[in-house]
This record gives structure tokens, sequence and C-alpha cells, in this order.
């Protein structure tokens, strides 16, 4: 049986906000440390930073952050600041770790069912129409869409794996929807469960793209800007439009551990993980040609989650081991212990039993 639903995000009064690391000279010289490190690290382009981190900078070197409200910090060199001294806490932070405390989303994406890649489980802001794509299955000559919700009953049928709702029938702010295909051999996303997306109510549209403006106005590098976009993107949700940056960047030829990185997360959040995994991989190759020893880590255990949850346990389990040992070099077994509970979870799930624990 397919899991399909995160878990519930727990209850708090403090929205988890954090901050970005959007720029640096000379390479190299800013290093980070993390409360749990033992010792400070290269950092790079794109990394969160949380309120007790430490940056330290040498003479002459530069580095700016934005902040979880969106206000920009130059951190003072010579010496190692504290991120919150820079970037205090607010109670409405623009940054915010969206989906980053639930379980990941169980979906394997079996190749023999049209599952749904676009618009899933995001936030859709207004549009005129909209492109609906779904995995191509072997053999299939046919498929047949219905899109449901209120005020809409909406049935087509195409040849090809994407088709356009010029909305006929409007979509309204703020709802739910659900979209499924079924192949003429009698294939059906429904095999993964219903499957959709919801639209931005208009107040949070004003508010995205406010914020979207203000990011835009700090004329970043390519790279900055398509991270610091889709990061908030990813907060509010809107994981369509977070997929689309990072895929545009990388098809201008920015390749970065933290592009790669950052859409195999996005990819995982919304149950695309064989999607993530690809991306994962190529995140891999370039952090340890970038010696990003957090890269590395970070994504050993994304592919961790994702071989465990399309059923390469043999695979998942490998990677949990290069990620612990990653971890492990860092001094993070805070990391460590949060990778292996949720590893277990899904390898535990997978075979029957929520006891089944991960050997490393």
């Amino acid at each position: 049986m397919t899991i399909v639903n995160v878990l519930a995000k727990p209850l708090s009064s403090v929205i988890p906000g954090f901050n970005l690391l959007i720029s640096f000279s000379p390479p190299g010289q800013v290093k980070l440390k993390r409360e749990q490190w033992q010792t400070y690290q290269p950092t790079t382009v794109g990394t969160r930073l949380r309120d007790a981190d430490r940056l330290f900078l040498p003479k002459g070197a530069k580095a700016k952050v934005i902040c979880q409200n969106l206000v920009m910090w130059k951190v003072p060199a010579g010496k190692e600041s504290i991120v919150r001294e820079g970037c205090p806490s607010v109670s409405n932070p623009r940054l915010i770790d969206q989906g980053e405390d639930t379980a990941p989303t169980r979906n394997p994406n079996t190749p023999s069912i049209p599952y749904l890649i676009s618009p899933r489980e995001t936030k859709l802001l207004p549009t005129e129409s909209v492109t609906f794509h779904w995995h191509q299955v072997e053999g299939a000559k046919n498929y047949r869409v219905s899109l449901r919700g209120p005020g809409v009953n909406w049935n087509d049928k195409t040849k090809e794996n994407q088709v356009v709702y010029a909305a006929e029938q409007p979509l309204k702010p703020g709802t739910r929807y659900w979209f499924t295909v079924e192949t003429d051999t009698g294939a059906t996303s429904t095999r993964e469960g219903i499957i959709g997306f919801s639209t931005v109510s208009e107040k949070e549209v004003q508010e995205i793209l406010g914020a979207v403006e203000e990011v835009k106005q700090k004329q970043l590098s390519r790279e900055a800007e398509a991270l610091a976009l889709a990061r908030l993107y990813q907060s509010n949700e809107v994981y369509n439009e977070a997929i689309a940056l990072l895929k545009s960047a990388i098809k201008d030829g920015v390749e970065s551990t933290a592009i790669h990185q950052l859409l195999g997360k996005v990819y995982q959040q919304i149950g695309l993980n064989r999607l993530a995994r690809e991306h994962y991989l190529k995140a891999l190759e370039l952090a340890k040609a970038e010696e990003n020893l957090e890269g590395l880590a970070m994504t050993q255990g994304g592919l961790a989650i994702t071989n465990g949850i399309v059923g390469n346990e043999d695979e998942a389990r490998n990677y949990f081991k290069n990620a612990k040992a990653t971890y492990q070099e860092l001094g993070d077994e805070e990391a460590i212990r949060n990778l292996e509970k949720v590893l277990t979870e899904i390898l535990g799930v997978n075979q029957g039993s929520q006891k089944s624990k991960v050997k490393s």
C-alpha cells in the first residue's frame, strides 16, 4: 500500500525562519560553524543559516546574507559573527522551513502508472490556463483526464502526456482541486492516491508577489537570485514556481550543489522521488568537486531517503552509511539521529514493520 500523506506539522507559536547566504568573496575564505559542528567549515552561496550559527570572515573578505524578513545583512570582516546579531528572529519571517519538519511524501512513482508531475501538491498563483503534465506510460496510446473541485467538473482525452486546462470553469482562490489520469490500458494515477493542487488566496498573492519583487530589487547574481526566489516560493508552498526557477537556472548553465540539492528537495517534498534522486545524484557529484562537506552529507541523506522510498533498500542503506560518516566528520550527531529515524520508518513501512532498523 502506498503512503501518500505527509505528517502534519507540529503546532507552534513560533514559525521557524532561516536566513540565506547569498554572496561572499574571495572563494573559500568565508567559514561557517553550526552549533553541532566541531570546527569551522568552508561554506557556499545558498547555505541556510540559523540564529546560533557562526560566520567567520578574515580581513578583506565580504559576505551578504538575506535575513528571514528579506533585509540584507553585510557580515563584518575580520571577526566571528553570530547570525542572530545581524539577522534577529522576527514574528513573521518570509523565509521559513516549509515542510522541513514533516515526514517525506512516500510515493514510489511506479513507472507503470501515469502519476502527476505538475502541478503537483503545490499552490498555484493566478493564471489564465494550467498545463497538466504526467508520467508517460509505455504502451499507452490515449489518456483520460479529469479535474475536480468546487465549481469544476472537467474531463478530456489526449494522446500526449500533457493537457491544457483553459479555465473554462474558473479556479477559485484559496481552493483545493484534484486531478486524475487513466490510460487506455487501465493504469490510473489514483494508485498512488488522489493528487492535486491548491490555488493561492487573494491575500497570499499580494504578499508573495510583493516579496518576490523585493528580492529582485536586490540585484543578486543569477545563482543567488534563483536560490533566494526558489526558497521564497518554497516557504509559501508555491513549489511549481520554485521548480521552474531552478530548472531555468540549470538550463542557463548555473550548476552548483545548492541548485541541484534544493531542486531535489522540492521534488521530494511533493512526492516526485525519482526526479528528486536524479538531482541529488548531480548534487553529489558537484559537492565532491567543491569539497562541500555539508552539501555532501545532505545529498547523501536525500539519496538514502529517496532510494528507500522507491524500493532500492540496499542503495538506501549504503547512502545512509556514507551520510553518517560525513556527518560524523562534521561532528553533527543530531543530523545522524534525525536521518536514521526517518529512514528506519521508511524501510519499516516497506517491510510491513515499524521496527526495521537501519544498519550502518
